[in-house]
């Protein structure tokens, strides 16, 4: 799955929230439009529509987020179908994944499917954690319960890399 030859230099991966696959399914004017323009212009962007309430239930992260000058709302037709190509690929090839995993999602992620992580992480042969955050939005790192959400992580991270 990882396209290195040697892996030696991981002790593991950790992914919080990751876009294996939407939680929503994007209105099919704007895919069909995003294919389109990624093949006369690949660099078209359009709208992105991402529910910027959804990535915490803190107002004030929220607000940074908007009032953030690096933040935009817009999205290519490649960056869609890269990650949607991606995740899919990722998902169809889980069996293969060679190393330790810590997979964090929140159950109440709008943005990417919490269950594309479970179907994910059933697949893992090896040692992989799985861990649900009941009630949490997309960004579990700035939720009100961050530092138990960091808390975890560092236990797992403490596990598994001492000698």
């Amino acid at each position: 799955m990882l396209h290195c030859r040697n892996l030696d230099f991981l002790a593991g991966v950790i992914a919080t929230g990751p876009h294996l696959r939407l939680a929503f399914t994007p209105p099919p004017v704007k895919v069909i439009l995003g294919r389109v323009m990624n093949a006369l212009w690949p660099s078209f962007t359009q709208p992105s529509g991402l529910e910027v309430a959804a990535l915490s239930c803190d107002p004030a992260v929220v607000r940074a987020y908007v009032d953030d000058p690096l933040v935009h709302d817009r999205v290519s037709g490649r960056l869609y179908f890269g990650l949607t190509d991606a995740g899919q690929w990722a998902l169809e090839h889980a069996a293969e994944f060679p190393l330790p995993l810590l997979l964090m999602h929140s159950s109440a992620d709008r943005i990417c499917s919490a269950e594309a992580s479970q179907e994910f992480a059933a697949q893992v042969p090896g040692d992989c954690t799985l861990k649900i955050w009941e009630g949490l939005y997309h960004e579990m790192h700035n939720e009100p319960e961050k530092e138990e959400v960091i808390a975890f992580l560092v236990d797992w991270l403490e596990a598994h890399t001492s000698a």
